[in-house]
């Protein structure tokens, strides 16, 4: 009999134990997320005043200026991903990530990660080819920024570890449906190569498989790891194949939904012409970009830089979009949002856009319970002007 109550005892002490240790993991979970909000926040915030000012100038400058400004425009959209390679590696942890599909010239965006690397490329003196067997004028429904970032790393990398020859880039169709077609990327290098025994390591989070390596070339070790999961997203694995001292090849395939190409044209008459904007954002530079991108649609626009302001104005003029940021003082954008839905003023049915830097909120049902959308920042200007005319 004691011996029963011995073990019932026991029993009691282990289960209070793993109690705590969930609770402790939890903690630390819900920390590192806060944590990860507040720096993509931080980070990205600044980024969107720098992307959105290159958006405006491109319209201002002709010839040899143009090119320059797509170049810091595409530059600054490497940052951007860069950036993410960190935050994501947590959310993919985590399986947070989602795709977010818009219509893409896939051309185009191999071309221009391609031409970022030029400069890095040609330091040492080694080629950088890209070859394409899909049509220049297809476009395919793609998660640009993921794409991205599985290229800038690969690219990035070969170049890293090659120190004569060449890196070429490869596409091509395998396989042409109705509405579909399955692309197939091949990155391969003329590099230092990789030894059979560590192969099966090199997209292990952190790996770096020789201390000098390291050194040498710098690097977090997250790349690989961030391009398998990556690639996983897409329902697709990648291939490595190497030899050392000869060189390396990554390759992967991706089923991608054909699309038609979406153009933005300026002067044409548009769904938002006329159309009132209340924007609100206590960061009066991330205001008046704003509001400069969205008059070139020839919308009208209010602004207003605190959420007090905003509960004031919307008693008196009714607005077909309110863009609200959310990390504001006094009053932030959940607060301002929920007033609005609740209280007497003209804009209860108003939909309300959340402007946020954060890369969790689409995760956050707050979000979900608050705002008809989110817009992130730095702002996508396809995917802004998709977005409102939706509504």
């Amino acid at each position: 009999m004691e011996k029963i109550e011995n073990e019932a005892i026991l029993q009691r002490e282990k289960q209070k134990i793993l109690e705590k240790k969930n609770l402790d993991e939890l903690e630390n979970y819900k920390r590192k997320q806060e944590f990860l909000s507040i720096m993509s926040h931080e980070i990205r915030t600044p980024l969107n005043a720098i992307v959105a000012s290159l958006v405006l100038l491109d319209d201002k400058i002709v010839n040899e200026g143009k090119k320059i400004v797509r170049n810091l425009k595409f530059a600054s959209d490497n940052l951007i991903s860069v950036v993410n390679d960190v935050l994501d590696f947590n959310r993919l942890d985590g399986q947070n990530v989602k795709l977010d599909l818009v219509s893409t010239n896939i051309n185009f965006l191999c071309q221009n990660t391609i031409e970022m690397f030029e400069r890095f490329a040609k330091s040492k003196n080694i080629e950088l080819a890209y070859f394409s067997t899909v049509n220049f004028s297809n476009h395919y429904l793609i998660d640009p920024t993921k794409l991205t970032q599985i290229l800038n790393n690969l690219i990035s990398n070969a170049i890293k570890f090659t120190d004569e020859g060449t890196v070429k880039l490869e596409i091509k169709v395998v396989n042409s449906g109705e509405e579909t077609d399955l692309i197939s990327f091949r990155i391969t290098d003329t590099g230092e190569g990789i030894s059979e025994e560590n192969l099966p390591r090199i997209f292990d989070s952190f790996s770096q498989l020789k201390p000098y390596l390291t050194r040498k070339h710098g690097g977090t070790g997250l790349g690989l790891a961030i391009v398998k999961r990556l690639i996983e997203l897409h329902n697709s694995s990648i291939i490595v194949e190497s030899k050392q001292y000869i060189g390396t090849s990554f390759y992967f395939e991706i089923e991608l939904e054909k699309s038609k190409e979406i153009l933005i044209k300026i002067n044409e008459k548009n769904q938002l012409i006329g159309k009132k904007v209340l924007i609100v954002d206590d960061t009066k530079m991330n205001g008046m970009l704003l509001s400069k991108l969205l008059k070139k649609w020839s919308m009208e626009i209010e602004y207003v830089d605190t959420g007090k302001k905003a509960i004031e104005i919307v008693k008196h003029q009714k607005f077909d979009f309110i863009l609200m940021d959310i990390h504001m003082p006094e009053m932030n954008g959940f607060e301002v949002s929920k007033d609005i839905k609740i209280t007497q003023n003209l804009n209860i049915q108003t939909p309300i856009f959340a402007l946020t830097a954060d890369i969790l909120a689409d995760t956050d049902e707050d979000f979900k319970k608050y705002f008809s959308g989110i817009i992130f920042k730095p702002f996508d200007i396809n995917k802004l002007y998709n977005l409102l005319i939706a509504y």
